[in-house]
C-alpha cells in the first residue's frame, strides 16, 4: 500500500470536493477557519495540521486513511476479504486516532 505525496493529498481533497459538491467556502466552514486559508492550503502555499485533515475528511464523508492512501496500484491483495476489510478498518481507525492525538498535542 502507497501513500500520497502532499500535492497528491491535495489533489484528492479537491477531486472529492467536486465529486460531492463542498465548496472552499463549506470546508472553512467546517474548519473554522477563512476559505483563503482553504484556498492557500489546495494550492501548497499553507501546510495542513492533522486536525485539519480530519476535519476535511469528515467534511467529505470519507476516513482521513482514505485521503491518505494511494490506491492507483491497484487494490491492496486480500482487501477483498473479510480479514482484509477488517484490517484496512483497523488501519483507518490507527490513522485516525494518530490525527486525533497529534491535534491534541501541539
Amino acid at each position: 500500500m502507497a501513500y500520497r505525496t502532499h500535492k497528491g493529498i491535495r489533489a484528492e481533497i479537491r477531486r472529492l470536493a467536486r465529486e460531492r459538491g463542498v465548496s472552499e467556502a463549506e470546508l472553512a466552514g467546517a474548519l473554522g477557519i477563512s476559505a483563503g486559508a482553504v484556498r492557500r492550503t489546495l494550492r501548497g502555499e499553507r501546510g495542513l495540521v492533522a486536525a485539519e485533515l480530519a476535519g476535511i475528511a469528515d467534511a467529505l464523508g470519507v476516513r482521513p486513511g482514505q485521503l491518505l492512501r494511494d490506491d492507483a496500484d491497484g487494490p491492496v491483495r486480500g482487501a477483498d476479504t473479510p480479514e482484509g476489510r477488517k484490517a484496512l478498518a483497523q488501519v483507518d481507525e490507527l490513522i485516525e486516532n494518530y490525527l486525533y492525538l497529534k491535534a491534541l498535542v501541539p
